[in-house]
């Protein structure tokens, strides 16, 4: 009798341990994502039919809208940052409806600067330190229009947080001699650089080779850690889903008016002798002379110097006077335009009408852009479950 119960128990766990629907539910895109990025997770499920369905209803309409039949399973898959719900068909090989329930981060612990292990310590992350230093570089790298007010500061604070975390989690990593090697490519392509013009180009930077080998190694080890963790190698964005994104966003394809112009700019930032000469010489060349040639040798616009002084621009970009000159003045003419900074000498090349731009010109550039969108979410959601289980202390308060 004992042992017929024994084979009875170990059927039933068998049964449990090896369910056909678990294992397909398991093997969705969308349980494969959250158990990579959140490691080791809880698994449970309750099947739903008749009564039991009915007795759910406003729990189901809150979680899934779209509604899931008479017959589902609900699927809950719980982890330290968040918990993702899942409805499925009772083999689970149909999702319905997925939902993902982030938990509350721990808190920021702030502390004073008379606190901090030194004078120099902005924030510590489970026990590596982010510097003053950092965090002021960080600040002076964001872009320019961006304000240096506590935004600035909350804003260089997070990336150099969720930097620190990465590289604690890459450094766990092991990675071979191939992962290094495609590291290496990926950086001197990058950086239009080869093995020849590298040394060149680290002298001139002050970086040591001891150095490059280890930003190499580090830049392998966080690339395997995010094709781990976020699947990246299977993040696909076919053609069809570009199209499909072009036919359903067309206002984000419309080019405005642009006109196509080059100029010469004067500064006024010199005596008014020098500027007057500089200027009379010009105006009086631009007939004769090739307009290129007056823009190396006369323009004080660093930007376009080495391009011909050639601008593409839209209405309400520069300054209205410059506007109304390229966009009126006739192809191949030239317009004197003077500003508070100098004087523009602007010569129209082509006016482009507003249009809709062909899905051929932009089919690539948006399979990108898709396709980093999809990595910047999964990438979003691998730093909640960094910060959920992180130790940060802030000494800034």
């Amino acid at each position: 009798m004992r042992r017929i119960l024994f084979g009875l128990v170990f059927i039933v766990l068998f049964v449990i341990a090896c369910s056909p629907r678990e294992d397909t539910i398991k093997e969705s895109p969308a349980v494969r994502l959250f158990t990579a990025i959140n490691g080791e997770v809880d698994y449970t499920e309750k099947v739903f039919s008749g009564s039991d369905a009915v007795a759910f209803a406003d729990l189901v309409k809150t979680e899934c809208p779209q509604g899931v039949g008479d017959e589902f399973v609900r699927v809950t898959l719980d982890a330290s940052s968040a918990t993702l719900v899942l409805y499925t068909s009772k083999d689970g090989k149909t999702v319905t409806c997925s939902v993902l329930k982030p938990k509350e981060q721990r808190r920021v612990v702030v502390k004073t600067q008379d606190e901090a292990p030194n004078e120099d310590t902005a924030f510590m992350v489970n026990g590596g330190a982010i510097t003053i230093t950092q965090l002021q570089a960080a600040i002076d790298a964001l872009p320019q229009n961006v304000p240096r007010d506590t935004n600035a500061i909350a804003l260089a604070a997070n990336q150099l947080i969720n930097d620190e975390l990465l590289r604690q989690e890459a450094a766990k990593i092991e990675v071979g001699a191939d992962e290094i090697a495609a590291a290496r490519a990926s950086v001197l392509l990058q950086a239009n650089l080869t093995e020849e013009t590298l040394p060149a180009r680290l002298s001139e930077r002050g970086v040591s080779t001891e150095d490059f080998e280890s930003q190499i190694l580090a830049q392998a080890k966080l690339q395997a850690l995010l094709d781990a963790r976020l699947l990246l190698r299977e993040i696909s964005v076919t053609d069809a889903d570009a199209q499909s994104y072009y036919m359903a966003n067309p206002t984000e394809f419309l080019r405005s008016e642009q006109a196509v112009m080059r100029h010469i700019f004067v500064s006024n930032n010199r005596s008014q002798d020098q500027f007057a000469t500089i200027a009379q010489t010009v105006l009086a060349q631009l007939n004769g002379t090739d307009f290129c040639e007056l823009v190396a040798r006369y323009s004080d616009d660093a930007q376009s110097k080495d391009n011909c002084g050639v601008y593409v621009i839209s209405r309400g970009v520069i300054d209205p006077n410059l506007e109304l000159a390229s966009f009126s003045t006739p192809v191949n003419q030239t317009s004197v335009v003077n500003t508070a900074s100098g004087v523009h000498f602007v010569q129209s090349l082509q006016v482009v009408p507003a249009q809709v731009v062909p899905y051929t010109q932009v089919s690539g550039q948006l399979q990108s852009s898709l396709r980093n969108t999809l990595m910047q979410q999964r990438l979003s959601l691998y730093l909640a479950t960094l910060r959920a289980n992180a130790d940060i202390t802030s000494y800034l308060g």
